[in-house]
């Protein structure tokens, strides 16, 4: 996790020092994603769809309402003791994204950050679970059939593409979602933008 926070740092410092100037006015976009992921540390990959209302009031900051929902793949899932278990999470966040154009602006880079509610759901089809105490010593425990949880957190996020045209862009997404440790979610994936 700590690569990941020097490369967000690398990465902001740059979009804020070299970012072109250009033309203003303010615009709507709408965008979709759909990603690849994990849920947790020991690897409950699944896909996240998100959708992405942008509003740009600045010439490099606009502000982002997003919809998203992450479903896991039981038969991926390795955390031990709950390998058929399966995740879900719907969620509704509301950004704050920072734009660097480049190369006349056909090339971009967004970084966003803001505060994430968010609605889980566990499903484990084996009640039993194994974790590890203090010195390392592995023992089970049993969890209920499913668990809910809802939790205020935040998300961060990083964006580079290309405008194929004045309406439309592609791009490539990195996004953590956090609730309770940094990086509960961590997804990769494609994000298809319009502009109004």
């Amino acid at each position: 996790m700590k690569s990941l926070l020097m490369l967000f740092t690398v990465i902001i410092y740059v979009n804020f020092g070299y970012t072109q100037e250009s033309k203003f006015q303010k615009k709507w976009d709408f965008s979709g994603r759909i990603s690849f992921g994990s849920e947790n540390n020991y690897g409950n990959p699944g896909l996240l769809f998100q959708t992405n209302l942008n509003y740009q009031f600045h010439k490099t900051i606009s502000t982002t309402g997003a919809l998203g929902f992450f479903h896991s793949l039981p038969e991926l899932n390795k955390e031990p003791g709950a390998e058929l278990s399966t995740f879900s999470a719907a969620f509704i966040g509301f950004n704050l994204m920072h734009t660097a154009v480049f190369n006349q602006n056909k090339n971009y880079v967004k970084i966003q950050g803001g505060a994430l509610l968010i609605n889980t759901s566990s499903i484990y089809r084996n009640l039993t679970l194994t974790a590890f105490d203090e010195f390392g010593n592995p023992f089970q425990y049993v969890v209920p059939k499913q668990e809910v949880l809802t939790k205020v957190g935040y998300h961060v996020g990083m964006l580079g593409g290309a405008n194929l045209s004045e309406k439309v862009s592609f791009g490539l997404s990195l996004d953590i979602y956090s609730y309770q440790i940094f990086g509960d979610i961590v997804t990769i994936g494609i994000d298809l933008g319009y502009k109004f």
